[in-house]
């Protein structure tokens, strides 16, 4: 004997749209998760002080007080719903967001905290190189200085996925040009370009001796802003250095009395 079946009554498709529950305006929920998500938009993005603008140490400083800041919006916009079964319809809603910003706040704080340690590397090797430039007779300290500046080095390459051996050999060559430089009077070129009248006006026996003394120094600081790049990104021959200083200022300073190659001086 066959049993009859029966179609669930839930399976039945019906005209009828679900009852909404009671007392509840979802136009009014709605309502109230849009001015959240503006108002999360203004924090994180278009505020003058959003915090997506911040970098470095004031990106990892400051998530902190964005969290508070989105809880704080959260809490002021269930305060406005007015009643307890709007605000049980938008809590979800509006942590759903708070989730999603928080993510987004973990994202930018990882590579801003990269950027951050980046800084502080540079800052470190340039205070550094300032050191050796101070005092460059004491070579028990300018020892010191250029393993220190080797270890800043080393860590940049580790970041940089560069070999960390070729990198710190080139930071500790840079301290000792520097104390080099510092201690035979290498001044900046524009210094001694202001203290001498032409190129020719220099120890006559040797009438390009300002020049060469100006494209050493060009060698010598391009050798220090280069030590910032990753390994195998960094000119290897003159020329090659040379293309890498285009654009900046100092090399269009000095450009002029450096004698190129066919060029006649």
């Amino acid at each position: 004997m066959s049993v009859r079946f029966e179609i669930p009554e839930w399976l039945i498709a019906t005209d009828s749209a679900p009852p909404a529950a009671s007392g509840i305006d979802p136009h009014r929920v709605e309502d109230l998760v849009n001015r959240f998500i503006a108002a999360k938009q203004e924090a994180l993005f278009t505020a003058p002080d959003a915090y997506y603008r911040t970098t470095g140490a004031d990106a990892v400083d400051g998530a902190t007080a964005i969290l508070d800041r989105l809880n704080e919006l959260k809490s002021a916009t269930l305060d406005a719903a007015g009643d307890d079964g709007t605000r049980l319809a938008l809590g979800p809603r509006l942590a759903a967001h708070l989730d999603d910003a928080s993510d987004g706040i973990d994202r930018h704080v990882a590579a801003q905290r990269e950027v951050f340690n980046r800084r502080t590397l540079a800052e470190r090797q340039r205070l550094i190189q300032r050191a050796a430039g101070l005092e460059p007779d004491n070579h028990d300290k300018l020892a010191g200085l250029a393993e220190a500046h080797a270890g800043a080095a080393r860590e940049l390459a580790r970041m940089n996925g560069e070999p960390e051996a070729a990198a710190m050999d080139a930071a500790r060559s840079a301290i000792w040009r520097i104390a080099e430089r510092s201690a035979t009077g290498a001044t900046p070129p524009q210094d001694r370009a202001a203290g001498s009248g032409s190129p020719n006006s220099r120890e006559g026996d040797r009438p390009y001796k300002f020049a060469d003394d100006l494209k050493n120094y060009c060698i010598g600081r391009c050798s220090d802003l280069i030590l910032m790049q990753p390994f195998s990104k960094r000119p290897a021959t003159f020329d090659q250095c040379m293309a890498h200083c285009e654009g900046l200022a100092y090399f269009h300073q000095i450009q002029p009395f450096i004698p190129f190659p066919g060029s006649g001086k």
